[in-house]
């Protein structure tokens, strides 16, 4: 594990408050759409009439099988943004805009995870700039991050999923209880570095929580790809130099289909290949030493609370039952008392059970 100085590289943001908070916390919230641009949003995103199934919990439109369809995507999205960015980041570039769907339901959390790695990040840094089109909170999906997360670790993060073994994944339920929520409004934008391990807790409102996101970085930074190579024993990454229009055209589903039948994707200009090393690999103890080294991210036990009322319900009633049934003794404990930070989020993660992570 290696810490990134995103401090002594160039700044992205003109506001140097702004690029402060996002070299040492990984995120800023800013305004960038006014209620105009939201609804010119929904427009876009209604014109586009998705045949997602209202039972697929969590929708990504970039993995939408059809190229044209992401690129129209992608480009009303610039349409409405790039007027808006003037101010407040320059010398910029953007790619894999999107439209990110979490329908209600129960199991669509998105477990604490990174994306991609898109620019070299020995030389630069990439985010995403996430923004609901609707109010978002713990109710209802909001996004959730571990603050100052992105300084922990550099090690390439590849495609396909879930072939490619997610160094997180293992560790979702232990990264869980420090997740802070980021409640929004309609318009908001949480623009947060690639590296920042973030989540999305489930659905449980009774309509769908719909949101733009776009990658950016600097203009001058050459957009890369990590490719588990196939068929080899050894865990072994492909690099590759691509365009901002390669991620329209190749979404993970593509990439996984292209793995599965042992290809590699030559088509594409190959920069690299990589051997996995033993300091990308960690023990949840070394993970957790270094987490809670961090200034800014603590326990959230208010959330732990909150969640596992709900999803512990049927086991605290069932575990009532039978304190009832053998004892005249009642457990007023609270279930934060009754169940540690730990069982709680494993029992939110059993929830993460087949899902895909957020690109």
């Amino acid at each position: 594990m290696m810490t990134v100085p995103n401090s002594t590289m160039k700044p992205l943001f003109n506001d140097p408050v702004l690029q402060e908070q996002f070299d040492r916390l990984g995120f800023v919230k800013v305004q960038i759409f006014d209620e105009a641009d939201v609804a010119a949003l929904w427009s876009h995103y209604d014109a586009q009439k998705f045949d997602n199934d209202k039972n697929e919990t969590f929708f990504v439109s970039l993995d939408d099988a059809h190229p044209e369809n992401a690129r129209r995507v992608t480009k009303g999205i610039e349409d409405k943004l790039f007027p808006k960015l003037e101010g407040i980041v320059s010398d910029y570039q953007t790619f894999a805009g999107s439209f990110i769907v979490k329908e209600p339901g129960e199991r669509n959390v998105v477990p604490p995870h990174q994306d991609w790695t898109f620019v070299d990040e020995s030389m630069y840094y990439s985010a995403s700039i996430w923004t609901p089109l609707i109010d978002v909170n713990e109710e209802n999906g909001a996004l959730g991050v571990i603050p100052g997360s992105h300084t922990l670790f550099n090690y390439p993060r590849a495609s396909p999923s879930p072939q490619y073994n997610s160094r997180l994944k293992k560790h979702a339920s232990s990264l869980f209880p420090y997740i802070e929520v980021i409640e929004m409004k309609a318009g908001e934008s949480l623009i947060f570095n690639n590296q920042l391990i973030h989540a999305s807790l489930p659905n449980l409102s009774s309509e769908s929580r719909v949101a733009v996101g776009i990658g950016i970085t600097f203009k001058e930074a050459r957009l890369i790809h990590y490719y588990l190579t196939p068929g080899v024993n050894k865990e072994t990454l492909e690099v590759y130099e691509v365009d901002a229009d390669f991620f329209n055209e190749y979404s993970n589903s593509d990439l996984r289909n292209a793995y599965l039948k042992g290809k590699s994707p030559d088509w594409m200009k190959k920069i690299d290949t990589i051997e996995n090393r033993k300091s990308y690999n960690f023990s949840n103890e070394e993970l957790m030493k270094k987490i809670v080294t961090l200034p800014e991210a603590k326990i959230n036990t208010a959330l732990i609370e909150k969640m596992g009322s709900y999803f512990c319900e049927e086991k605290v009633n069932r575990d009532q039952k039978e304190l009832r049934d053998s004892s005249d003794k009642w457990d007023t404990r609270t279930i934060f008392q009754k169940y540690s930070p730990g069982n709680v989020a494993r029992e939110i993660a059993w929830r993460l059970k087949g899902k895909p992570t957020e690109q």
